[in-house]
């Protein structure tokens, strides 16, 4: 339903954009339980979605007829003096301008309007919500009803909260870590496993036992021993004279 009702309106474009936003996260959603049969929560995306296009392809409907009516309806305003009394009635207690509630003809259902003139049978009011106008009689209109709730802006907030959960969802299901949906359970890192392990499934370079050491002076080890295994020693030569003769020890 359309027109100029405040920021509580229900606009045509708006139900059929969302319908269609439905329509696509739905489609998604069976997607992931073609991979995912048994997921519960999936399924129940599924079925909540399902219920809110239910839902919005009703109000869309509703909306569009109300329009068609409205464009087609043509309101008497005159004012006949033969029951006059009972017309004074009417203003006294709904004087023009006032907010009221009256029952919506199309669904039978209490809507907060407001009181636009008189006609012979009543009332004619403009809804708030969407801003469609109908005659009423007086006994489908009552003073403004303090907490109460309008149903069609009712309806449209617990649709698009609905959306954005299942947004939400949608977004969270799509995040799920790459590693843990693909690799079997043997092979995935886990946060308590040891260096080693961690070292072999990511292909980190493993130190080796016999490690060299930086320094020319340093001792080859065992890694972890603590203990070097040959020391490098500056190798020297010594040179004797004997006999005239120069022997060189290597």
């Amino acid at each position: 339903m359309q027109g100029g009702g405040g920021d509580e309106e229900v606009n045509i474009d708006e139900l059929a954009s969302n319908l269609s936003i439905y329509k696509d996260q739905l489609h998604q959603v069976r997607q992931l339980l073609i991979d995912e049969p048994s997921n519960s929560e999936y399924v129940d995306m599924e079925r909540e979605l399902c219920e809110v296009i239910a839902l919005t392809e009703e109000l869309l409907t509703t909306a569009k007829q109300t329009e068609i009516s409205t464009a087609t309806q043509s309101p008497t305003l005159s004012t006949p003096m033969d029951n006059k009394q009972e017309l004074l009635d009417h203003q006294d207690k709904f004087p023009v301008g006032t907010r009221v509630q009256a029952v919506y003809s199309e669904d039978g259902e209490w809507y907060d309007a407001t009181v636009e003139a008189y006609t012979p049978n009543g009332y004619y009011v403009s809804y708030d919500s969407w801003g469609n106008k109908e005659e009423v009689d007086p006994a489908n209109i009552r003073p403004m009803q303090e907490g109460t709730v309008d149903a069609l802006v009712e309806a449209e907030r617990v649709a698009e909260a609905t959306k954005q959960a299942i947004k939400r969802k949608i977004a969270q299901a799509a995040s799920v870590d790459f590693q843990s949906r693909s690799l079997p359970a043997k092979l995935r890192i886990e946060p308590d496993d040891p260096e080693d392990v961690i070292g072999f499934f990511s292909g980190r370079k493993r130190e080796s036992i016999f490690k060299s050491p930086d320094d020319p002076q340093g001792k080859v080890g065992v890694t972890g021993s603590g203990k070097g295994l040959t020391e490098f020693q500056k190798r020297e030569k010594h040179f004797h004279l004997k006999d005239g003769t120069i022997e060189n020890d290597d």
